[in-house]
């Protein structure tokens, strides 16, 4: 280095994504020592790759999904049967939805190969020496070991595309909030470096908007842009239902919202059809301090010192007042002043500017002094109207504005510290990743930023005592629980 102050570096790419390992150990047999259960198996799944080809000709179709469920004992990375019967260069696994379960793109060629794949693994077990050990261990072949592997392999249940009925979607569209629209998931591969391959957005929208045109219907569909790039986009895109042509009110038939929420079960690039989350913020149960009429001010700022370098953090929420305008490096101008809400948002800029003063050393180490920009994206939830007027296509416009802010702040005071302090009026889901969260993860990676994000909090009437010191008796309290101590989402961003 000290004959080389410029490096050029020509293979970034490679310090950008964590390449993949291949886990070692060699091939597990999940039927080591049961032979005619393997049989039994392995033919029950080239029956069911047959019948799926059977049911993609019935259709006159020639490519569709397919749900590849992986059995518990497979679950580790190293087991998934990407080999032989779903190599990565062949086979696109365009989603996961439970543990275990993927989902992949397939024509009906590739069928065909793989069902003759299935067929081909051997029948009795194969044992090997063990040099170590001097013990008998299963040496299986990849083929047996993947077939091994898998649990069942089925065409995507038409009942898992939607968990709720019409009657609930037009009673949760009286919400402005929501904007009345449907969001609807595709299946699609991202291609390249987190990017979404548009074409197959386009022509799940294609085949809604005919199904949509052939059933009399009247549907306005929106596509949610990331920044002014044409080649990225999201594998959502949102559909209001309106109650005739050329109005903008949303539908309010149940028979109507029926009607269409039968459509997407004969489009297979559809893979769900969700209601909209309902964005809120995150109330805090902190005492308050300082000042009763600003309970989360105190008396005095904490001053800047000259030459010093301080963290810098954006603040994601209802606005933050001016109070803190000797830490505030800029502002984001998007709500009017009586759309701004600054309680939560002094809040969290209390919690940055002072933490030691308000928290003491042991619990936060780090001295007084944070600089701040306040990333005023929330309407007062107060103001029913005011979300409608900022965000009328729901999470969607909300998205797009958050990456939007995100890259101009990031470029222009670079910022890579995001506290939002948001939740949606929704739990985590057991078997699923919210859609939101998703989103939230590719304006990250997409920015190099990193969001801090709220779990959640318990009502009053929720709160529980301090864990006791005795293990039976956290026990017991824990299954006293009535109220479900849920994250919200979208806090299982990663």
């Amino acid at each position: 280095m000290a004959n080389n102050p410029v490096q050029v570096v020509l293979n970034s790419h490679d310090f950008l994504i964590v390449p993949e390992k291949h886990g070692g150990g060699g091939n597990k047999d999940f039927y080591a020592g049961r032979d005619d259960e393997f049989v039994q198996h392995r033919n029950s799944l080239e029956q069911k790759v047959g019948a799926i080809r059977s049911s993609f000709q019935r259709s006159g179709k020639s490519s569709g999904y397919i749900k590849v469920t992986i059995r518990k004992e497979a679950w580790a990375k190293s087991h998934r049967p990407n080999t032989i019967l779903f190599p990565e260069t062949e086979t696109a696994c365009v989603g996961a939805s439970d543990l275990g379960e993927l989902f992949y793109m397939i024509t009906d060629s590739q069928l065909a190969r793989i069902g003759a794949d299935i067929g081909r693994a051997e029948d009795e077990t194969r044992w090997k020496l063990n040099d170590k050990t001097q013990k008998q261990k299963a040496a299986p072949s990849n083929r047996r070991s993947e077939v091994g592997a898998i649990e069942s392999i089925d065409l995507p249940p038409v009942s898992g595309k939607r968990r709720f009925t019409a009657e609930e979607a037009v009673k949760w569209f009286e919400d402005q909030r929501t904007g009345g629209i449907y969001l609807v998931e595709i299946f699609a591969p991202e291609v390249g470096l987190f990017r979404t391959d548009r074409p197959y957005l386009e022509q799940a929208m294609r085949l809604v908007t005919e199904n949509v045109k052939t059933a009399g219907l009247y549907v306005e569909l929106m596509m949610l842009q990331f920044r002014n790039d044409e080649l990225a986009s999201s594998h959502v895109f949102g559909a209001r239902l309106l109650s005739g042509s050329g109005l903008h009110t949303v539908e309010k038939s149940v028979s109507q919202h029926q009607r269409f929420l039968r459509l997407p079960d004969n489009i297979d690039q559809i893979r769900k059809v969700l209601l909209p989350p309902i964005l809120v913020p995150s109330r805090s149960n902190a005492e308050p301090v300082g000042d009763p009429l600003f309970p989360y001010r105190l008396t005095s700022l904490p001053k800047k010192l000259e030459g010093r370098a301080y963290p810098k953090v954006a603040v994601i929420d209802g606005g933050i007042s001016e109070f803190y305008d000797p830490w505030i490096i800029g502002r984001h101008d998007l709500l009017a002043r009586e759309h701004r809400c600054v309680e939560h948002g002094d809040f969290i800029a209390g919690l940055l500017v002072y933490g030691q003063t308000v928290n003491g050393a042991r619990i936060c180490p780090e001295a007084d002094g944070c600089e701040l920009y306040d990333l005023a994206l929330l309407p007062n939830e107060k103001v029913v109207e005011a979300f409608d007027q900022y965000y009328p296509n729901n999470v969607l416009d909300f998205m797009q504005e958050l990456d939007a802010a995100v890259e101009q702040v990031k470029r222009e005071h670079g910022i890579c510290i995001f506290n939002m302090s948001l939740n949606l009026l929704d739990t985590v889901g057991n078997e699923s990743y919210g859609i939101v969260a998703d989103l939230l993860d590719k304006i990250a990676d997409r920015n190099d930023v990193v969001f801090v994000l709220s779990a959640g909090n318990l009502d009053s009437k929720d709160h529980r005592p301090l864990w006791p010191a005795d293990p039976k008796a956290a026990v017991r309290l824990l299954a006293g629980r009535s109220a479900p101590d849920t994250l919200l989402q979208p806090a299982e961003s990663v």
